[in-house]
């Protein structure tokens, strides 16, 4: 299936997925920039996503499943090198470099930390942006939380974003004929 490339709040993005997330990050007031600079990782042109600017970290949005596919898929592997260049110690930022692969609802995306598949989560203390392993087992925080956030050791997320979701999800992308 290909890609939508679709206007949304003064962007235009490269695919609906992409507007879908943004229109999520907007409705749980998550500010970002689309694409808001190319890098050279080694010698590959690269344009992530997303940048979310109080949190310190860039997002690549995929389709559904992106994470779990074969590695004879060439998208696949480019992905897989960019991230695996970019979080060496010679990176092109400072900045962690996140997969998204999925649609914003839940139990429709899995977001891929450090190669754990997570689920995103709002801290209850600070609503900062937090992540939680798909087990339930451990969970983290996305970049700068930790200086906005001093928690004590009941350091436990809150609930995932339901109803910011289903707003995403339920946003009607306006459709122009080129």
């Amino acid at each position: 299936m290909n890609a939508i490339e679709t206007s949304y709040n003064g962007y235009k993005f490269r695919s609906r997925l992409e507007a879908r997330w943004a229109r999520f990050f907007d409705v749980a007031g998550i500010k970002y920039q689309h694409e808001p600079e190319g890098y050279w990782v080694s010698n590959i042109p690269y344009l992530p996503d997303f940048l979310l600017l109080e949190h310190d970290v860039f997002l690549e949005i995929k389709p559904p499943l992106f994470h779990l596919r074969d590695s004879n898929d060439p998208e696949w592997v480019r992905h897989q090198v960019i991230e695996s260049l970019w979080n060496a110690p010679s990176k092109p930022s400072h900045f962690p470099l996140y997969l998204i692969a999925g649609e914003p609802r839940t139990g429709h995306y899995s977001l891929i930390v450090d190669g754990e598949e997570c689920i995103l989560l709002r801290c209850r203390r600070c609503a900062g942006l937090c992540y939680q392993t798909a087990d339930g087992s451990s969970w983290g925080e996305f970049g700068r939380h930790t200086k906005i956030c001093t928690m004590n050791t009941e350091r436990w997320p809150s609930d995932a974003f339901e109803e910011e979701f289903q707003q995403a999800m339920e946003h009607r992308f306006e459709h122009r004929n080129a």
